[in-house]
């Protein structure tokens, strides 16, 4: 009588952790469906207003949405005539981490135009999320157009989030030049994928922000740069990898030796001739 007793209570005790398992588990996803615009897009909210030193150029806001929001950016002109380019930044930056790119790029003789997103850096809004990142492209590419209106060339260079925010906008706009891309990813899920915690996740299904650069990169004609660090430990290469796979020609990847997720491009010579023959039309 008495096991029979405690084989009663051990089964209730295993059912009751399984049910206390089964309810985090279900807590879980519930938290991460709910927050995973605000965790996949964090990004810091304070830096120095004005231009670093050594870019010349001016900050000005963009409008965007129809709320009156405005995006804040940085206007680096080279001339009437120059290439133009539209640099789009990865999640959890601000302009004032970009200086080293920005100088890069203005560097081969192009102007740029760099923005924060809603939610980024000194920009409006509180938060961001796949539907008004692309917006917010869209919008900075329109201004683009507007401040180098006489431009022989616009281009679009994303890095990180920001090159799966390029690959969306050059789908919209078939007049984009060319397309560089550093350290980009393949899709949302496959980044999150890589976490042993987030795998336990049916992200097939709860997954909102899926950002799918993989599929749609199949479909821009434009000629196209793959920039990638070896050393990547937030986007690994094979990222870059399966992205030229995936797009048409003309296409060139670039893997940088011992650079990581932000560095590819200000670390090798040969990432950077790639850049520049692409945002300037020129060999």
């Amino acid at each position: 009588m008495k096991l029979k007793i405690r084989s009663i209570r051990s089964r209730h005790v295993a059912l009751g952790v399984l049910a206390a398992v089964l309810a985090g588990y279900a807590a879980f996803v519930a938290t991460f469906a709910v927050k995973q615009e605000a965790w996949i897009h964090a990004a810091p909210r304070e830096r120095p207003t004005g231009l670093p030193p050594g870019l010349e150029g001016r900050e000005l806001r963009i409008a965007v949405g129809r709320d009156g929001a405005r995006l804040a950016a940085w206007w680096l002109p080279a001339g009437e005539d120059a290439p133009a380019v539209l640099y789009l930044l990865g999640v959890g930056h601000t302009l004032a981490d970009e200086t080293e790119t920005l100088r890069v790029l203005r560097g081969f003789g192009v102007s740029v135009l760099a923005p924060e997103y809603r939610g980024f850096g000194l920009s409006d809004a509180a938060f961001a999320n796949e539907r008004t990142m692309y917006e917010d492209g869209d919008a900075a590419w329109r201004k683009l157009a507007e401040l180098a209106p006489r431009s022989s060339r616009l281009s679009i260079y994303g890095h990180s989030l920001g090159g799966a925010v390029a690959i969306e906008v050059a789908s919209r706009r078939p007049e984009v030049a060319a397309l560089v891309l550093e350290s980009t990813f393949t899709s949302m899920q496959e980044v999150l994928q890589q976490s042993r915690i987030m795998r336990m996740l049916p992200l097939g299904l709860v997954l909102s922000q899926r950002y799918a650069s993989e599929e749609r990169i199949a479909g821009l004609a434009m000629p196209k740069a793959f920039i990638h660090g070896t050393d990547d430990i937030f986007v690994p290469p094979r990222m870059s990898e399966a992205l030229i796979r995936s797009a048409s020609p003309p296409k060139a990847l670039v893997l940088v030796p011992r650079a990581g997720h932000s560095d590819a491009l200000t670390g090798s010579a040969e990432a950077r001739e790639a850049a520049r023959r692409l945002l300037t039309g020129r060999p």
